[in-house]
């Protein structure tokens, strides 16, 4: 069971750039119908599965 003593490396993520994002999101999805709602939640949920191993998030914040 050697993978149970690695060191896990440390999560990179830009606090400052999510918090960006979140309001932008915000900001751009008020007055949105559902299904638009959805299809954004789909492709944030795509995008964050395709970085799920990633330890350094920036790219993850860029796309």
């Amino acid at each position: 069971m050697q993978i149970l003593n690695q060191k896990t490396p440390q999560l990179v993520v830009d606090h400052e750039k999510l918090k960006e994002l979140l309001r932008g999101v915000v900001s751009n999805t008020e007055g949105c119908e559902v299904y638009q709602l959805e299809k954004l939640y789909a492709l944030l949920c795509q995008s964050i599965y395709r970085h799920r191993k990633d330890y350094d998030k920036t790219a993850l914040m860029r796309k």
